[in-house]
């Protein structure tokens, strides 16, 4: 009797520290897993704290460049503005300088003809001759002739002045058009830019998105079987609870 009494109470010793071991085992594996949920929960976390400061960094980027595209509307309007301006007054000057010319050419054949005309038949042996024998009339009209040569002159420098000025139009009016077309291909680039980063924005957002899904996804699994692994802690405890039971009462009888 005292030696069934011995070998029953070592079952129930037995029994115990599994049941010691076996709920020290349980508590270790609730351990590690809480520990690896908490420490993927913190990666996530941090993966979505950084996109959300890439995102933030994008947006300030768009922002700028949407204001700069604004400023650079802004500059290829007045710079068209700007020729058209130009392009009328090249044609007004243009005008002007074939009316002039046209002067010149009218003065200057009406000088010679009557060049021609007043001297023709003389000699030049007789030129001073002539010109003391012409009348007053003709006096006058030699020493108009030779004013008008002046003024032909002085028009011809004002032509100079406004062909000077027509040039350098002309030339500030090509470097507009270069620095337009670089304007141009810069405003390309730029909206290219603004297009990826915008991209980049969808794609970041997308991927925080996916992130807290997966988040949570991953936390619902984890309470799920951390509630499975619970539950069958309960039944293993309930199973050890029973066979002590069954041993403490077959220890009395």
């Amino acid at each position: 009797m005292t030696r069934d009494n011995k070998s029953k109470q070592e079952q129930i010793n037995a029994m115990e520290n599994l049941l010691q071991r076996e709920a020290e085992k349980h508590q270790e594996t609730i351990r590690l897993l809480e520990d690896e949920h908490a420490t993927q929960k913190q990666q996530a976390e941090h993966e979505i704290d950084v996109l959300r400061r890439l995102v933030r960094q994008l947006e300030l980027h768009v922002e700028a460049y949407d204001v700069l595209e604004a400023a650079n509307i802004k500059l290829r309007d007045r710079v068209e503005q700007l020729m058209q301006e130009m392009e009328q007054e090249n044609k007004t000057h243009a005008e002007e300088i074939h009316k002039v010319r046209l002067d010149m050419f009218n003065h200057k054949m009406a000088l010679e003809k009557t060049f021609r005309k007043a001297l023709q038949e003389l000699d030049a042996d007789y030129l001073k001759k002539a010109f003391n024998a012409m009348s007053e009339e003709s006096k006058n009209a030699l020493v108009a002739n030779a004013k008008l040569k002046d003024e032909l002159q002085l028009q011809s420098i004002g032509v100079d002045n406004l062909m000077h000025r027509f040039t350098q139009q002309a030339k500030h009016f090509q470097k507009m058009k270069v620095e337009n077309e670089i304007l141009e291909q810069e405003s390309h680039l730029r909206l290219r830019e603004v297009a990826t980063m915008k991209k980049m924005h969808l794609t970041a957002a997308r991927t925080i998105d996916k992130l807290k899904d997966d988040g949570n996804k991953e936390e619902q699994e984890w309470k799920e079987h951390t509630n499975k692994i619970i539950e069958d802690l309960r039944h293993d405890n309930q199973h050890v609870h029973k066979m002590h039971e069954l041993t403490q009462v077959n220890y009395f009888i």
